[in-house]
């Protein structure tokens, strides 16, 4: 159960689902690799305990995001890839693709397709999850998959100039689907803007795909999680600085290295 608890917390920042994903060879073919990116440490309880990197190319029309991942609690060690592919538009980013996959004591892929208004045209969990050992889900439903982003396009703010204020970049609803759960973020400027970071309060609200009675779930909804955004000109976006987590073995932390761009 808190090893679960862990990776939904450590997937909430890089991708929300499970963690190596690869986008289609078209797409990959059509869009540059990512240049530009941003590494980061992972803390439980303030102990070290993994690392991560997010890159991402945003030209003017295309996209990509991707994260890498690994961690180690104890004598469970997981990885995890994601990556987002889609078209950027007046108003932000719009995925296209969204791939997630990651290996540990359990091997899982996950595939999440969508059209051109954010509707999820196909998804796949592979292999599914096991109901009868953790529990019944949520049931995810047809009204619930449109007008939605991915977990990793949720995260990102296109600003090549780095003009947006604090309450621009905090006040978008997102409402997000990672290819396993439906859920809603909303936030709120806590912080800044400062030094080219502002802090947002964000909201976590489930909708489907979740377990039932999650201790998890609630731990997340129990309070705004504190999410700070800095601005990065060589990706011309706002990326994840620092975020905190609640989980049963203590906040797990997901913060920028020092020095690291």
């Amino acid at each position: 159960m808190r090893r679960m608890m862990l990776w939904a917390g450590v997937t909430a920042l890089l991708g929300a689902g499970s963690g190596p994903a690869m986008a289609d060879e078209a797409q990959a073919a059509a869009i540059p690799a990512p240049a530009a990116g941003v590494g980061y440490s992972i803390a439980l309880a303030g102990v070290p305990i993994g690392e991560a990197r997010i890159t991402a190319e945003i030209g003017e029309s295309d996209y990509r995001l991707a994260y890498d991942l690994a961690f180690d609690v104890l004598v469970w060690r997981a990885e995890g890839r994601g990556e987002a592919v889609g078209r950027v538009a007046e108003g932000g980013l719009r995925p296209d693709s969204y791939r997630v996959a990651f290996s540990g004591r359990r091997d899982r892929q996950i595939r999440v397709d969508f059209s051109p208004d954010g509707t999820v045209r196909d998804y796949a969990v592979e292999p599914p999850f096991d109901v009868r050992r953790f529990g019944p889900r949520v049931a995810i439903l047809p009204d619930q998959l449109q007008g939605v982003v991915d977990p990793l396009t949720a995260l990102v703010v296109p600003d090549a100039a780095g003009t947006l204020d604090g309450a621009a970049l905090c006040a978008p609803a997102r409402a997000v689907f990672s290819g396993a759960a439906r859920f809603d973020l909303a936030a709120e400027i806590a912080e800044g803007p400062a030094d080219g970071r502002v802090t947002c309060a964000v909201s976590y609200a489930p909708v489907s795909g979740h377990r039932f009675q999650s201790d998890g779930v609630e731990r997340l909804q129990a309070a705004p999680l504190p999410i700070t955004l800095r601005h990065h000109p060589d990706i011309g976006a706002w990326l994840p600085e620092r975020a905190i987590f609640p989980t049963g073995l203590g906040d797990l932390v997901i913060a920028r290295k020092a020095g690291d761009s």
